[in-house]
This record gives C-alpha cells, sequence and structure tokens, in this order.
C-alpha cells in the first residue's frame, strides 16, 4: 500500500504541476493581453505549484511516515482545487485515492504495533 501511495502521489504531482503550468500560462497570456484580474490566475498558478510540491512530499513519506503522509496528502488536494479548480481535478483524485492508502497503511501499521489482527 505504501509504494501505491507514493506513485499515485507522484502522478498527482505531475498532474499538479500541469495544471499550475497551465493557469500560469494562462494568467500571462490574460495579462499580456491587458485582461482584468489576470495576475490573480498567475498567483494560483504559484499555489497549485506550491500544492504539487507538497503532495510530492506527502507521497514520499508515504514510505516511512503513512500518517503525515495522508495529512500532507489531502493538504495538498484541496489546495490545488482552490488553486485551479477544474484544471485539478486529476490532481486532486489521485491525491485523494493516495490518501486513502496512505490511511489504511497507517491502521495497518498502528495495529501491527498494538499486537491485535482485529478490525475496529
Amino acid at each position: 500500500m505504501r509504494v501505491v501511495a507514493l506513485v499515485l502521489g507522484i502522478l498527482g504531482s505531475v498532474f499538479g504541476l500541469f495544471g499550475a503550468l497551465l493557469a500560469e500560462g494562462l494568467g500571462g497570456v490574460g495579462s499580456a493581453m491587458g485582461m482584468a484580474h489576470a495576475h490573480e490566475l498567475v498567483g494560483l498558478g504559484f499555489l497549485a505549484f506550491a500544492a504539487a510540491i507538497i503532495g510530492l512530499i506527502g507521497a514520499i513519506f508515504a514510505l516511512s511516515a503513512p500518517k503525515a503522509a495522508w495529512i500532507m496528502l489531502l493538504v495538498a488536494a484541496v489546495l490545488v482545487v482552490i488553486a485551479v479548480s477544474a484544471l485539478a481535478v486529476p490532481a486532486a483524485l489521485l491525491f485523494l485515492i493516495a490518501m486513502v492508502f496512505a490511511i489504511l497503511e497507517d491502521r495497518r501499521k498502528r495495529q501491527a504495533s498494538s499486537g491485535t489482527n482485529a478490525a475496529p
């Protein structure tokens, strides 16, 4: 489950970076054409870029710290949707699925450390 969370988190980051670059490009073109509020799209592109980096770090943490991983993946999914909304659907879905796998790994790890095999 750790590797699945890692791979899906990395894919989510790639899609998030693509959405961020697309938002940056659209904002830049809009600014060059003199469109009102185009600079806001550039700022949201930077937020999407930060969300993709947070998601990548969360995906890497899935190998060693699944609890931190799922929290970071959730934050990344929410931020990328806030930043670039429709452009972020693939990234957010991948982050959320990776988060579920990280949660399952976290639960498995806690059950193994407590010595019980019963599901809560």
